[in-house]
């Protein structure tokens, strides 16, 4: 499991960062992940961001060769 995910996170955090940062900015995801979680300290909006960058990363790793092919025929679309 460490090698899929590597953070020192619950599961749940580490899904749940980078879908809320795909909504709103990150500051306010700070904000809220605050109030309803014991987080450290240290959380702020650019570890949001970069962990929001390194879900981004995981996925595009495990994604089929044929979805990445496509996704680049299209455009992205």
């Amino acid at each position: 499991m460490t090698e899929f995910i590597p953070a020192q996170a619950t599961a749940e955090l580490l899904l749940l960062d980078p879908r809320v940062s795909a909504q709103m900015p990150y500051r306010q995801v700070v904000t809220m992940v605050r109030e309803f979680l014991p987080v450290r300290e240290t959380l702020n909006h650019v570890s949001m961001r970069n962990g929001a960058l390194r879900a981004g990363v995981r996925i595009e790793a495990v994604q089929p060769a044929a979805c990445r092919t496509t996704n680049e025929e299209t455009g992205g679309r």
